[in-house]
């Protein structure tokens, strides 16, 4: 943990730093405060502010060029009109954007304007451009899903062969790192296409926890089912029964969409019959329903960010791709009529499919569970039971990844079963995934310091812009000081420690690995129990935004290294937003805030004149856990 000391000399020296390196204004507040309302899900002011951006000529060339490719993905993404997001990236490429940029833009317009052949070659272009080991990978992957999106097309059909040598490209990147779980999901939906069993296998094992597919785990029955016939297929026709085992093992593998197409689309005998069978009839009718569910939820939401009112329209949604379920598979309503909660538990039970509803039912997230761990605590007082359910192979990620796409965080929900958290691929992709070994890659030894300075320099510039006249807001030149200092000090530390250099990876990933969930466990989940546990014995209830305040505080003052606390889990997008979780981190901040001003003469190099946010990473781990047990009622 960093020391009083240590991190008073650390932040003197942050200060000269920036005093020396730093203009003392920065060009691009435009484009910051544009992102910032879309970051706070305000969609047509953010919009606007990057419309009005693009066409500023006093704005510096690079900032419009970066609004014009944030529009054009946008207009792709959002609007699935590929007209209006080619004439962005015309402009993006007359105001000087990369080259590299400009291929990936053209063709993620191109795949989500239904033309994902044309894609291919911009994909290509865009992947062999891309530098860095992180920036190659997602084109790597965007080069794969212009391929598969092109083979799936009715109209661009791309023959088997040409997915066959591509996929091999996915599996030397899953063999050259293991862990990840964006290459392992797009190796798994090439396979599925190309009937190659053992690839699947291949892929499978890295998606399908280790605990729950091996003996005595929840999935160890289907996935040695799957290992036995998959094994040694390669495209060939299946018979009903061996096609039958694949199938159904995949549905319980919470991979119905997969399973579905098996059903569907390879060579088989028999098939028509093989259809109507109930069982395949039921992972066919979810694989439906999650389509169409899906598909009505995006014009919900398009709807939403153009202004308007949309409350209880994914009720309806939902309701309607339900009831089409139920006349395909009538078993599922068990001779009754529809009920909503009635058929949520239903695909609870049959595909682990677990929901997330805001209040209003105007948007909707559906996971499927892969694994659950339940833990006895006592605090405070409270002996509790403490729940965390990981899911997975999401189907509707919700009204935030809709609008700021891989720019958004990724996040969970609470459940009345416990904690749902993101597990596999879907936290692989969600923003800034916090981890041992994501942090180790972002500030690891191998991590020029020197360079990482000058980019944390210029990322910080806009956060002035950002929080403007706001006492709080969504900093990103924050959150990356944040995570920053707290490696490098695990660093620090573990290099005083003696440790052999060889050891020192490992020994930093478990050092963080153990930080976050220590304040994941024994702070953030642990405080839900309690106060579950304290309302079940008749205590009042807390609003959900007050729940999230509170567990979020016991997180920061459980955590041995508070500073990932902070930067993974308060200092998101959406701060002070509608949302429960943006409501809960504001007032955080404005605590901590709250607290420097109060203490001002004991916070390092601490500038009156200057907004408190801007200067939390002045505080040392020992101020920041006394603020928040001040802040704390429980403590």
């Amino acid at each position: 943990m960093l020391t009083t000391t240590h991190l008073r000399r650390y932040a003197a020296f942050c200060v000269i730093a920036l005093g020396l390196y730093c203009p003392a204004s920065y060009a691009g507040a435009e484009f910051d405060k544009a992102q910032a309302e879309l970051f706070a899900l305000h969609v047509a002011e953010g919009r606007k502010a990057m419309v009005a951006l693009v066409g500023n000529e006093r704005a510096p060339m690079q900032d419009r060029a970066r609004a014009a490719l944030f529009l054009s993905d946008m207009s792709a993404r959002m609007d699935k009109d590929m007209a209006a997001a080619m004439n962005w990236i015309a402009m993006a490429e007359r105001y000087g954007a990369p080259t590299e940029g400009i291929a990936a833009a053209t063709a993620r317009a191109m795949i989500e304007g239904g033309e994902p052949r044309k894609a291919i070659t911009h994909a290509l272009k865009a992947s062999e451009l891309a530098a860095n080991g992180e920036k190659a990978e997602e084109r790597t992957l965007l080069y794969a899903e212009s391929l598969m999106a092109a083979y799936d097309s009715p109209t661009a059909s791309l023959a088997r062969r040409a997915l066959a040598i591509n996929a091999q490209t996915l599996r030397q990147a899953l063999q050259d790192n293991p862990s990840s779980q964006a290459a392992a999901k797009m190796l798994f939906d090439f396979s599925v296409r190309l009937g190659d069993g053992d690839t699947m296998l291949m892929a499978l094992t890295a998606l399908i926890p280790a605990k729950e597919r091996g003996s005595g785990g929840q999935f160890a029955g289907s996935f040695n089912t799957l290992k036995k016939e998959l094994a040694g297929w390669l495209g060939s026709t299946l018979v009903p029964e061996r096609r039958r085992k694949i199938v159904l093992a995949l549905a319980e593998l919470r991979l119905a969409k997969a399973a579905a197409l098996i059903a569907d689309k390879h060579p088989s005998r028999g098939k028509k019959d093989f259809l109507a069978e109930d069982g395949i009839r039921e992972v066919m009718a979810y694989a439906a329903f999650l389509d169409t569910l899906n598909a009505s939820l995006e014009d919900i939401y398009r709807a939403r960010a153009r202004g308007e009112g949309v409350d209880g329209r994914a009720f309806a949604a939902f309701d309607a791709a339900a009831k089409a379920f139920a006349v395909r598979v009538p078993a599922a309503l068990s001779g009754k009529t529809y009920d909503r909660d009635a058929f949520t538990d239903y695909i609870r039970q049959r595909f682990g499919a677990l929901l997330n509803w805001d209040e209003k039912g105007t948007e909707l997230k559906l996971g499927h569970q892969l694994a659950s761990e339940t833990t006895t605590i006592s605090q405070h007082g409270v002996q509790a039971d403490i729940t965390a359910l990981s899911v997975g192979f999401m189907a509707a990620r919700g009204f935030e990844v809709f609008v700021l796409g891989s720019h958004a965080p990724g996040r969970g929900w609470n459940s009345d079963e416990g904690l749902v958290q993101l597990a596999g691929s879907e936290a692989a992709e969600a923003g800034g995934v916090q981890t041992g070994a994501a942090l180790w890659q972002r500030c690891g030894t191998g991590v020029d310091g020197a360079k990482r300075a000058y980019e944390i320099r210029d990322i910080s510039r806009g956060d002035e812009a950002l929080l403007g006249d706001k006492k709080v807001a969504y900093l990103p030149g924050l959150k990356t000081r944040l995570e920053w200092q707290a490696c490098r000090a695990l660093l620090h530390m573990l290099k005083r420690s003696g440790l052999e250099k060889e050891r020192i990876e490992g020994a930093f990933t478990a050092e963080a690995d153990f930080a976050i969930t220590e304040g994941q466990v024994n702070g953030y989940q642990a405080r839900f129990a309690i106060e579950r546990a304290k309302a079940g014995e008749g205590a009042e209830a807390p609003s959900d935004a007050t729940l999230e305040y509170r567990a979020r505080l016991a997180m920061i003052i459980k955590s041995p290294r508070p500073r990932f606390a902070l930067s993974g889990t308060i200092l998101l997008p959406g701060i002070g937003g509608d949302t429960a979780e943006g409501q809960a981190n504001a007032e955080v901040l404005e605590g901590l805030i709250a607290w420097m001003e109060k203490h001002a003469s004991e916070v390092v190099a601490y500038d009156k004149n200057r907004p408190a946010l801007l200067q939390l990473d002045h505080l040392s781990d020992e101020q920041i856990i006394k603020a928040a047990r001040g802040l704390d009622p429980l403590e």
